[in-house]
């Protein structure tokens, strides 16, 4: 079992950290902030539920980034609130700091404004394009299809679908591989429903920061234990729709040894179309 380092301790970083020790995959859970009272009060409440919950993962707390050093992953939950220039500075030195001095460990981003991070942090070389992502699209996801369940009145656990582009404007659901336990959700909703469903998604980003939690702890996982399942995230693109260091919310593979394979599925034309031009809005 491995280590995951958790840096930011607020609601969200707090959260990241309990689902981590709850589903109790992590040998050790370090929970990093500036702010040390913080940190310690929070990892203590933490490991004060494990005999709850229960779990036996151990949750601990620090002040100095370089704890996420020796770590399989270093995760950044400093906000639930979408990433000001400033916080997105100080996150990329963080990472060029850790990454010189620990080239294996794997980064997640877990806030919603993070996408520009995954980029840049792959452009300016501090990373691979397989060494980060970003979560919080695989919370959106899941929100979708808690959306697309209620419309047919079914369970989220039986929806399967995928997203693709830039939260939340230049986001693409391509609905004609979106299926309901195997079927086709287009059969069952017609051009008019996927419209108004489409309309709502949009004010569905940010997530909220449980399930921003939920889906960093799900990706961390997968990254460390493998996973046969796909995630949607953000990723730095390396040739997939003709592009390169860009970032973009694709459907992804993760698990050792290559950390991040992209899954794009076959889309229709008008889709690819909607794909390629939110990578040209953002150019």
């Amino acid at each position: 079992m491995s280590i995951a380092a958790v840096i930011g301790a607020g609601s969200l970083g707090g959260a990241v950290a309990f689902k981590l020790a709850e589903r109790d995959h992590f040998r050790e859970v370090r929970l990093i902030d500036r702010s040390g009272d913080v940190a310690a009060g929070t990892a203590l409440d933490i490991q004060q539920a494990g005999a709850l919950v229960p779990f036996a993962t151990r949750v601990t707390a620090g002040t100095d980034v370089e704890l996420a050093l020796g770590a399989r992953l270093a995760i950044f939950a400093d906000s639930a609130e979408p990433s000001e220039d400033r916080h997105r500075e100080r996150t990329l030195a963080t990472i060029r700091r850790l990454a010189r001095q620990d080239p294996a460990l794997g980064f997640i981003c877990a806030g919603p404004g993070d996408l520009p991070v995954v980029e840049l942090a792959v452009r300016e070389g501090s990373t691979r394009w397989t060494q980060i992502v970003g979560s919080a699209p695989a919370a959106l996801a899941s929100a979708v299809r808690a959306l697309v369940a209620l419309d047919l009145d079914r369970s989220p656990h039986d929806v399967s679908l995928t997203l693709l582009g830039i939260p939340p404007a230049d986001l693409v659901v391509p609905w004609s591989q979106v299926t309901m336990a195997g079927d086709a959700v287009d059969r069952r909703l017609g051009p008019n429903d996927l419209r108004r469903l489409e309309r709502r998604i949009h004010r569905l980003w940010p997530p909220g920061p449980l399930s921003l939690a939920s889906a960093a702890a799900r990706v961390a996982e997968a990254i460390a234990l493998g996973s046969s399942r796909i995630y949607c995230c953000s990723v730095t693109l390396s040739g997939e729709f003709g592009a390169r260091e860009r970032a973009l919310v694709v459907p992804i593979r993760l698990g050792p040894p290559a950390g991040v394979c992209t899954a794009v599925p076959e889309l229709l034309a008008q889709e690819r179309l909607r794909v390629e031009n939110a990578l040209d809005l953002t150019a």
